[in-house]
């Protein structure tokens, strides 16, 4: 997994730009490139986006970081971020998010759900109480469905377990992987689950319930480690479902989430 090209989005509402922390310390570990990239909605008024994006980028120049900036003026500035990603050739995208109320999530379009229904790479979703931009993840949960014997999504897992055997390679991290089922008929033996993944007993985490409850309650267990997941979203009705699995588990989480988006699956916005 080699990162070239981070694209980075930038939060004006936010006091501290955690994504950009986030991109720094991969682009310090791959030796990419950053570009922040600040949308500013049409009908808002910022009164100088260009000093207040070098103003947060500022002491990452004096870092060495190789940093491009990128300003937007869109009406739909949810939608033109993944737009923007791909055009810039990204290889990962940064981005803070936080825990939203439930009718928040099933009624709105927010930019976190749209993002990960479009985008083109992986995302690495920050949130505040990580410690990953400063040290990295000293533990890696995987989330997976090994009761999922479809081709899409047996292939979506082999790429998120490829992706974090490369990162707990390149980070000394520790591997953990769960996996929940919706009941007993579809059990998962914790040995096996271990032996498939080529990881100790006390390393493999199941349980019967809600995704969502099972990976919340690991990773509070494990001092939230750095969680890797995919989404399979799919074009049409389904994909516009806002409260899909991927984004329920990314609201409860309490830690930083790279989300895997299967290749084929996302489908680019129109531009505007």
């Amino acid at each position: 997994m080699k990162i070239k090209n981070i694209f980075c989005v930038m939060d004006p509402t936010a006091e501290t730009q955690h994504a950009l922390a986030r991109a720094a310390f991969v682009a310090r570990a791959q030796g990419a490139a950053i570009t922040a990239y600040l949308v500013v909605p049409k009908d808002e008024d910022m009164a100088d986006p260009e000093g207040w994006l070098e103003t947060q980028l500022a002491p990452f120049r004096e870092q060495g970081l190789t940093l491009e900036t990128q300003i937007e003026h869109n009406t739909d500035w949810r939608q033109a971020i993944a737009t923007a990603a791909e055009r810039s050739g990204a290889d990962l995208i940064t981005k803070s998010t936080y825990r939203r109320p439930a009718v928040r999530r099933w009624l709105l379009r927010n930019s976190d759900h749209l993002l990960l229904k479009s985008a083109r790479c992986p995302i690495l979703f920050s949130k505040t109480d990580s410690t990953l931009a400063e040290r990295g993840p000293e533990k890696i949960l995987v989330a997976v469905n090994v009761n999922a014997d479809d081709p899409e999504r047996r292939e979506l897992r082999e790429t998120v377990t490829r992706y974090a055997r490369e990162l707990v390679e390149q980070l000394g991290a520790e591997m953990h992987v769960v996996n929940a089922f919706p009941n007993r008929m579809e059990f998962v033996h914790p040995p096996d689950l271990a032996k498939t993944f080529g990881i100790a007993r006390n390393q493999a985490h199941v349980g019967e319930g809600a995704a969502e409850d099972m990976i919340t309650e690991t990773c509070e267990r494990l001092g939230n480690p750095l969680l890797i997941m995919g989404a399979v979203i799919r074009p049409g009705v389904k994909g516009m479902v806002v409260g899909n699995t991927a984004e329920r588990i990314l609201n409860a989480v309490p830690g930083d989430v790279l989300a895997i988006v299967r290749p084929g699956f996302a489908k680019l916005p129109p531009q505007t």
